[in-house]
């Protein structure tokens, strides 16, 4: 636990240093990527409405400054998740294996390096590559079909949804664990994590089923 009088530096070398902080830490950005991926899947099922309501959608969000403020908050959040995430990773393999506080850490660790891979090539084919057309209308929908319609790219996607719903399951339950001591409450802990994981990936794999075959 932090003592009383520290400064905000002292605050944050904890987040890296001690083992407590370090846990709430990766819990509290954990926690608030998933509330950012249940918002976006959300926004991906908008895609269903149709063109028109879907590009109105997205260009609303586009366009305020505040969405790229929320933009770079997101990047940070997401960079310290990883930092702290394998530190956490590389301290529970050091405990024996009755002694972990974090289950499945060697799945959590595998998941999360193919969704950040998978963030990367994501932004690149869709956040930073859509390009007004000839009468200044930037086309969303029409972007998420072309990308969706290549059956390898398709596939790929629906096997991230999948990746997704495990990490998110798995993470979620740990976060709240870090958080909240489970003491009698793991079923439903548990219960209400995998829900949430399987919402996200069945959500993402409706849209690109959708788009795919359609």
């Amino acid at each position: 636990m932090s003592a009383p009088g520290r400064t905000l530096a002292d605050r944050v070398a904890a987040l890296f240093i001690e083992a407590e902080p370090r846990r709430r830490a990766a819990a509290t950005t954990g926690l608030l990527l998933t509330v950012f991926a249940v918002l976006h899947c959300g926004f991906a099922l908008a895609w269903l409405r149709g063109p028109a309501p879907f590009d109105a959608l997205a260009e609303s969000l586009r366009r305020p400054l505040a969405m790229r403020v929320v933009e770079a908050a997101l990047a940070l959040v997401f960079a310290l998740h990883i930092v702290l995430s394998f530190a956490i990773v590389a301290e529970e393999r050091r405990r024996p294996a009755a002694e972990r506080r974090v289950r499945a850490t060697r799945t959590l660790a595998g998941t999360g390096v193919v969704l950040a891979v998978f963030l990367v090539w994501h932004l690149t084919a869709l956040r930073f590559a859509i390009r007004p057309d000839s009468f200044g209308e930037l086309d969303f929908h029409g972007a998420v079909a072309t990308e969706l319609q290549d059956p390898r790219r398709a596939l790929a996607y629906l096997g991230v949804a999948a990746v997704l719903g495990l990490h998110v399951a798995l993470g979620l339950r740990a976060s709240l664990d870090a958080w909240w001591p489970p003491a009698g409450r793991a079923p439903v802990r548990a219960l209400a994590a995998w829900l949430v994981g399987a919402g996200l990936a069945v959500g993402y794999g409706w849209v690109v089923c959708v788009a795919w075959l359609t």
